[in-house]
C-alpha cells in the first residue's frame, strides 16, 4: 500500500493476514504469537528498503471479500 512518503519517510506499508479457510469464500483470522509477528515484520522492514510500516489484519472475511480492500 502507497502511504505518501511524507519528507525524509519510506513511501509504502505492508500488511500481513493469516487466515484460515475451508472453502475460500469465508475466512477466520490465524492466532499467531505476537513473536512471531515482530520477528516477521523485522524481516520485511530490514529486507525492503521501501517500507516503513507492517500491518496486521486480524478481521474476518464473509463470503465474497476474501481479497484485501
Amino acid at each position: 500500500i502507497e502511504t505518501g512518503g511524507a519528507r525524509g519517510r519510506k513511501p509504502y506499508s505492508a500488511i500481513i493476514r493469516a487466515v484460515n479457510t475451508e472453502d475460500y469464500m469465508t475466512a477466520r483470522p490465524l492466532r499467531v504469537p505476537w513473536t512471531m509477528l515482530r520477528r516477521v515484520s523485522s524481516r520485511i522492514l530490514n529486507g525492503n528498503l521501501s517500507l516503513s510500516t507492517v500491518y496486521y489484519d486480524l478481521t474476518p472475511k464473509p463470503p465474497a471479500t476474501i481479497e484485501f480492500e
